[in-house]
């Protein structure tokens, strides 16, 4: 059974999935979830605490999805494999809204770090953990997972922007198509220009 915590949690998110965090004020949030802002400041601290805890629970639940496309029911799958399985579930109108939220809460953090330094910190590095699971091991592993993270960040925030999931998709089948054909480039040590 939820905690009392977990349940105002539950609705929290509830909430701000259908409204977003602009002018997100604890009042009109309290009442919808059935309690008081005073109860909520009790769980949570203050309103960027509330918002952090929602958004590590948005971050575990997408990260459940990816975590079976890494490693498939017979083992790795293959890293571009996994990322369009991945893609597909994020456009797919049930996760939308998550994804919305995400993003929205992710400029609002980038806007005001000094209030959710650790909510930046601890997505970036739990999402950049996973990425390089699923990608081969090598000396270029973390420098792939960004490139990989910020491919899949940017269309997405396009397709949030526009709605065009056909034009993003093919995006993402011509990145993963350069990503299977070409390999890394290798630089020269001390030259800075690669061979």
């Amino acid at each position: 059974m939820l905690s009392s915590r977990e349940q105002l949690l539950e609705k929290c998110l509830r909430y701000l999935l259908q409204r977003g965090v602009a002018n997100l004020s604890l009042r009109p949030l309290a009442q919808a979830a059935g309690t008081s802002a005073r109860m909520l400041v009790h769980h949570f601290g203050s309103k960027e605490g509330l918002i952090t805890a929602v958004m590590e629970q948005v971050r575990a639940r997408l990260q459940l999805l990816f975590e079976p496309l890494i490693t498939g029911e017979t083992g790795q799958l293959q890293p571009t494999k996994a990322m369009v399985a991945f893609w597909k579930l994020m456009t797919s109108s049930k996760n939308l809204p998550y994804m919305r939220l995400l993003f929205e809460v992710q400029v609002l953090a980038m806007q005001n770090p000094g209030r959710y330094r650790r909510y930046l910190l601890e997505t970036s590095s739990s999402w950049m953990g996973l990425v390089e699971r699923a990608l081969s091991r090598g000396k270029n592993t973390a420098a792939m997972a960004t490139l990989c993270t910020a491919v899949i960040d940017g269309l997405m925030l396009e397709f949030l922007s526009t709605g065009d999931l056909r034009r993003t998709s093919h995006a993402v089948d011509l990145f993963l198509k350069q990503m299977r054909n070409q390999p890394a480039q290798r630089t020269r040590k001390g030259s800075g220009r690669e061979r």
